[in-house]
């Protein structure tokens, strides 16, 4: 009787870890990571990196580059919603370093 307790004990237990590493996996599915080096006359010049997010009814980009050698504006951030049948639902773009500007589109 002492083994059945245990087998159920550790099906149950294997269960949870399976449902869990599920929501992982189901998580990892809908976020990709891409990196860019750009480069200037062959040398590297900065970097961007795009998150695309898809859920079930959006799909979002994240764009983050870093141009250090750049003359005023060295970060860049900008941001892209859009909706199901590829209908603009959201933008922002911001860049910052010695000057500062800001831009955002809502529908």
């Amino acid at each position: 009787m002492r083994n059945v307790y245990i087998v159920v004990i550790a099906l149950f237990i294997i269960c949870v870890i399976l449902l869990a590493a599920s929501f992982f996996w189901l998580d990892s599915m809908g976020h990709k990571k891409f990196y860019y080096i750009v480069e200037l006359e062959a040398k590297p010049f900065g970097s961007v990196r795009v998150d695309k997010f898809v859920t079930e009814d959006k799909r979002m980009y994240k764009a983050s580059s870093q141009m250090p050698f750049e003359d005023l504006l060295t970060d860049h951030r900008a941001g892209l919603t859009l909706e199901k049948d590829y209908a603009l639902d959201e933008y922002s773009e911001s860049n910052s370093g010695s000057g500062a500007h800001e831009r955002c589109l809502v529908r």
